[in-house]
């Protein structure tokens, strides 16, 4: 959700990551996709982008299959939703 924190305030990220304490490992992944955060929010912005090609590379890399991967997606929704209450 910080990665879609611009649109929301109306701000770039990097104003809106200063302004909120969060770890550094996670400013930098959400401002340049840096780390192993950085490139777990790469892959969720090409899965939401259909980027099939960049989603073969991503998965390849993690040794994970599709199917794997969609599962993971799938807790992740549920647990956002029960986090949120807006299912």
């Amino acid at each position: 959700m910080i990665s879609l924190m611009d649109v929301v305030f109306n701000k770039k990220i990097e104003e809106v990551v200063k302004e909120i304490n969060i770890e550094d490992e996670i400013k930098n992944a959400v401002i340049s996709e840096e780390g192993e955060i950085g490139r777990l929010l790469r892959m969720v912005r090409d899965y939401e982008k259909d980027d099939v090609e960049a989603m073969s590379k991503h998965l390849s890399a993690m040794n994970l299959t599709a199917d794997e991967f969609n599962k993971i997606m799938m807790e992740s929704f549920n647990y956002a939703c029960n986090l949120t209450g807006d299912c």
